[in-house]
């Protein structure tokens, strides 16, 4: 029953998929119409299967949306959007996955591994160079970079104190979300506030750098010397040529994914909703025949459409219902009161919104609520007309609050996938090792915030 179950949902994903590029290039409302119907039978197939704290919040958010399309008497158009809201989104969560599989086609792991390994000698070097992996695997392949760096240097770990290494690897990663196109903050945010991603990039670039240092001295200043710091019998791998050639190809590969997302998006005004996921499709498939790898893309195809579609049960109903419940507020009526609300409350400096903003992100996440739902409430019921903040600093008020989010949070796919690879707690990973660091982190972007140009 359960493999029937799986291809069931591997097929209806795919045809979502298909549904949905066509929908970009025709526009149809008979194409609209049957993305809704799929996005039904995916949320009918697989919310009964879901387990913890997002069965339960999933279940909330999808009766609330009913009750309030119900109650107020939505056409079939509303529900019809309604069910569509976050079918971008839900794309480029299927299908940034497929952008890990020219990942497979060189010994990439091993080359990282031998060319870092002789700067592992001492805590802080080993410290920086884990959260800098983290961060550079992650923005290509999202939460898979912290199984893959996990992997390359948990041998060199052993020598340090586990929570050096896990907060390198939380933290490292944690960067990405401020501005990776291949991350779905980034997207929710994009989508909710109407911007480019260019416009976010270069702010995101900024606060990511911040992150690694405040890191980096939070880390050099916490932490007591090692007795192991310094070790000079390690069993270094020279980095011959070969793994130079390697890591080149990768440094292109990366560099130019990066620049054709910038290129697309100038070029054809679509947002990266639309061109993430199609490059996701594509650029894997074109590397494979210039590289002469497709037998092993095949194979990963395979994988991907057997194993990685089938578990995305989670994201594809939570995605789902949040945007469900977000447009039926929208449809109701109920949004408007938020912005009235805020209005009469008498606060007028833009420091007390944007760490309100981050609180109503972080605390929420803390007991079990996804950054998206938070997110994505807030950015349809606090139009930004309604607030003394521009465009480009909401949407980095609402990552940076994502960010915290997501490395405190024990119930955030960072922490779990992180505490997973480590054999570590999800509370431990995420509350107890990083709490410090987030608080010192959201204070020092509380203050740059009010003060980024307009």
């Amino acid at each position: 029953m359960q493999i029937y179950l799986n291809r069931l949902r591997s097929i209806l994903t795919l045809l979502f998929i298909f549904l949905y590029f066509a929908n970009i290039f025709m526009e149809s409302s008979t194409i609209n119409t049957s993305i809704a119907l799929i996005v039904i039978f995916l949320l009918l197939i697989n919310l009964p299967f879901l387990t913890g704290v997002n069965k339960y919040v999933s279940l909330i958010l999808f009766l609330g949306g009913l009750v309030l399309l119900i109650y107020f008497k939505g056409d079939i158009t509303h529900w019809i959007s309604a069910f569509t809201k976050n079918a971008g989104l839900i794309c480029l969560l299927i299908t940034v996955p497929l952008l890990a599989i020219p990942l497979a086609f060189e010994d990439f792991q091993q080359a990282i591994s031998s060319s870092t390994q002789k700067y592992l000698n001492d805590s802080q070097s080993f410290y920086l160079i884990t959260n800098i992996l983290a961060y550079s695997m992650g923005m290509l392949i999202n939460v898979a970079g912290i199984s893959i760096v996990y992997q390359l240097l948990y041998k060199s770990a052993e020598q340090y104190p586990r929570s050096l290494f896990i907060t390198a690897l939380t933290r490292g990663y944690g960067c990405c979300v401020f501005w990776s196109p291949n991350f779905i903050s980034v997207a929710v945010i994009l989508h909710y506030l109407d911007l480019p991603w260019i416009s976010i990039a270069p702010w995101g670039f900024v606060f990511a750098g911040i992150s690694i240092f405040v890191a980096y001295v939070l880390q050099k200043f916490s932490s007591l010397p090692n007795a192991n710091d310094n070790i000079s019998d390690l069993n270094f791998v020279s980095m011959d040529k070969e793994n130079t050639k390697i890591l080149r190809k990768l440094i292109m590969l990366g560099s130019f994914l990066l620049f054709l997302i910038v290129i697309l998006e100038y070029f054809t005004g679509k947002s990266v909703l639309v061109i993430v996921p199609l490059v996701a499709v594509i650029f894997p498939f074109v590397v494979a025949i210039l590289w002469k790898k497709q037998f092993i893309y095949f194979q990963a195809l395979f994988n991907y459409y057997n194993t990685s579609l089938p578990k995305m049960k989670n994201e594809i109903v939570l995605f789902t219902v949040a945007g469900f419940f977000g447009q039926a507020l929208t449809i109701a009526g109920i949004g408007e009161l938020l912005p009235k609300a805020i209005s009469n409350s008498g606060i007028e400096h833009s420091f007390l919104y944007i760490l309100l903003i981050i609180a109503i992100m972080v605390f929420p996440s803390l007991i079990g609520i996804h950054p998206v739902v938070s997110g994505s409430t807030i950015a349809v019921t606090l139009p930004v007309s309604m607030l003394p903040l521009m465009p480009i600093q909401y949407a980095m008020t609402l990552l940076t609050g994502w960010t915290l989010a997501i490395l405190l949070s024990p119930f955030s796919g960072t922490v779990l996938v992180t505490a997973a690879v480590t054999n570590e707690t999800p509370f431990n990973v995420g509350m107890v090792w990083n709490w410090r660091y987030a608080l010192i982190l959201s204070a020092v972007y509380i203050l740059i915030l009010p003060f980024i140009p307009i």
